[in-house]
């Protein structure tokens, strides 16, 4: 048997028993949020190590983004690195923090300082930022708007060990359809985790090559390149993944570090 053959053959036996897992939770719905809101901040390491930074990210600033949870100014805080492939963009970077809130105002809430001084009293300010400077470049941030969610687990905050983002700009200025059924037929199979649309909703003068983002979340990495799942899905729903139109400007593949979740710090 051919390497490409057991992998196929693999990936199907995988994605038959995740099918079965899959049955005893509840079916994939799409949603489409109220007020959720997500903050993405892209860092790249020039002068520093990844140690360095990690000792940064997972140390002083986790224990703030902790915080922001339980003060309710976020709700979820997410740590990715950008994989090897395609990087293309206009400054390229390596990780990138997520942050959710549950309205718009948040973003923007004094509060979010505030948890820095309840975690550490009298820090300075200044100092704390510099010893962040110092451990990476700061890139950009992107404020989206979460426009709709397809999960079987999940409303408002799909995660998983790896997703697929795609940002795009749509040919006639609105958004492709959101590929419902074919999203819901890989979560069935147990191959796909779940799958998001975003929306951009920068300040006018912080122009993008893209106008929204297209997010899909894997359990793992034979998940996103088994080919053999696609072609049995098109087998079965002929119009089942057919990509929407869109204008992809990249594609990249995130792995997940990192994660704090407002359900986690309430089991504690």
């Amino acid at each position: 048997m051919s390497s490409l053959t057991f992998r196929a053959t693999f990936a199907a036996v995988l994605a038959v028993c995740a099918s079965f897992s899959l049955a005893a939770e509840d079916a994939p719905v799409t949603s489409s949020p109220d007020s959720v809101y997500v903050k993405m901040d892209y860092m790249k390491l020039d002068d520093s190590t990844p140690r360095e930074y990690f000792a940064l990210e997972l140390g002083e600033w986790r224990d703030i983004q902790e915080q922001r949870i339980r003060n309710g100014v976020t709700t979820a805080w997410y740590f990715y690195e950008v994989m090897p492939g395609d990087r293309h963009d206009d400054q390229t970077y390596h990780y990138i923090t997520v942050s959710v809130f549950d309205s718009y105002d948040k973003v923007f809430d004094e509060a979010g300082t505030e948890a820095i001084f309840d975690v550490y009293p009298g820090v300075e300010l200044e100092e704390l930022y510099d010893r962040a400077d110092a451990a990476r470049n700061f890139v950009r941030s992107d404020l989206w708007k979460l426009a709709r969610v397809t999960s079987a687990y999940t409303e408002n905050k799909p995660m998983s060990e790896y997703l697929v983002m795609d940002f795009y700009t749509a040919p006639d200025g609105d958004a492709p359809s959101f590929e419902t059924d074919a999203y819901e037929q890989r979560i069935r199979r147990g191959v796909l985790n779940s799958a998001a649309e975003l929306v951009l909703r920068n300040p006018e003068d912080e122009a993008r090559d893209y106008d929204y983002a297209m997010i899909e979340y894997y359990d793992s990495l034979l998940d996103l390149i088994a080919p053999a799942e696609q072609e049995g899905l098109q087998a079965a729903e002929p119009n089942a993944g057919e990509a929407a139109e869109r204008n992809v400007f990249k594609s990249q593949i995130w792995r997940l570090i990192d994660a704090i979740e407002e359900s986690d710090l309430n089991e504690e």
